[in-house]
């Protein structure tokens, strides 16, 4: 009969600390262990690296630079006559 009991005080311990740790007064201290739990993960893989690695990119670098790359790097000259 005895270790009844003790698990069914183990149970009331238990939910009674589930309930202190969902309660409003402890929101501060579970915002402060999310933030550090967030600090304190690996960093995963860059999200634009598989950009940076297209073909794209590489023309708009060429373009940013200065160096024409075909004839969408000439510039526009609305005078100009049309081909």
């Amino acid at each position: 009969m005895e270790p009844d009991r003790v698990r069914r005080g183990r149970w009331l311990v238990a939910g009674g600390l589930v309930g202190l740790m969902l309660s409003p007064a402890a929101a501060p201290y579970r915002q402060a262990l999310a933030a550090r739990l967030l600090r304190l993960r690996r960093a995963g893989p860059d999200p634009v690296a598989a950009f940076r690695e297209a073909p794209c990119y590489a023309y708009d670098e060429a373009v940013a630079a200065g160096s024409p790359v075909g004839d969408e790097a000439l510039p526009w000259d609305p005078g100009a006559p049309r081909s």
